[in-house]
């Protein structure tokens, strides 16, 4: 059995580069999914330190992300005035852990806090998503959106908005899971049986009424998983700020 981890850790044992303290890479998106440039305008691409990864908008001041994507192996955080919308967008102005989300002093993070909040200045223009009040059972429908390359395979791939959907497969604490069917047969007519691609974990998955119900955090090449907005300890973050 391959053993999860962060997306963005197992792109870097295929394509080694060098990268700042927190645990991140050059962001990647959904493969098997499709493009969505124009589409989910509450997600957005952020510059963080050397790297990059996604994000979702719930107001006009506050983006959701991952925990991983801000801090590092020894709990080194990337400094707030290295975080930035792109392309040249405002540069962020706070930075919100999860209190009990721990990188590990080995690189072993606590993905069951793998949320993270980074304020900017507020701008009524942006269009934040909803987030849902109830986490999705087994079964259920979800959309998996990020930035990034859809092959993983090929450099050129990457930085575009894309969006790709699955099926809960299956709940474990406060993490979803999708996966890849074990058969081509399994996959169902009306869903493309997405996963993410390695560095896309901090990009937002939503339910079919459009809201959030979790955050990208870690997957292998088989599934993928997220930490429900739902859980114990992660709705009482998110409802703080």
């Amino acid at each position: 059995m391959t053993a999860e981890m962060p997306i963005v850790s197992r792109l870097d044992k295929i394509f080694p580069k060098k990268v700042a303290s927190a645990i991140f890479i050059e962001a990647i998106s959904i493969i098997g999914g499709s493009d969505a440039t124009t589409e989910w305008p509450s997600v957005y691409r952020i510059a963080v330190g050397s790297g990059y990864c996604s994000g979702v908008f719930i107001d006009e001041t506050h983006l959701l992300t991952a925990a991983h994507c801000l801090r590092g192996i020894n709990e080194a955080d990337v400094p707030v005035n290295e975080v930035q919308i792109l392309p040249n967008g405002p540069v962020a102005t706070e930075l919100r852990i999860h209190a009990k989300y721990s990188s590990g002093v080995f690189g072993s993070p606590n993905y069951k806090y793998d949320v993270a909040l980074v304020g900017f200045e507020p701008d009524l223009s942006r269009k934040p998503a909803r987030l849902s009040k109830v986490s999705p059972k087994p079964g259920v429908k979800i959309t998996m959106v990020g930035f990034g390359r859809s092959d993983e395979a090929d450099v050129g791939s990457c930085c575009v908005k894309r969006a790709g959907t699955n099926i809960v497969h299956s709940i474990s604490g406060s993490n979803l899971h999708v996966r890849l069917p074990d058969k081509p047969a399994e996959s169902a007519p009306d869903f493309d049986a997405s996963i993410l691609g390695s560095g896309d974990s901090v990009g937002p998955w939503f339910n079919g009424a459009g809201e959030i119900v979790a955050i990208s955090s870690r997957g292998t090449m088989q599934s993928s998983s997220a930490v429900s907005i739902n859980a114990p300890g992660i709705s009482d973050f998110l409802e703080s700020f």
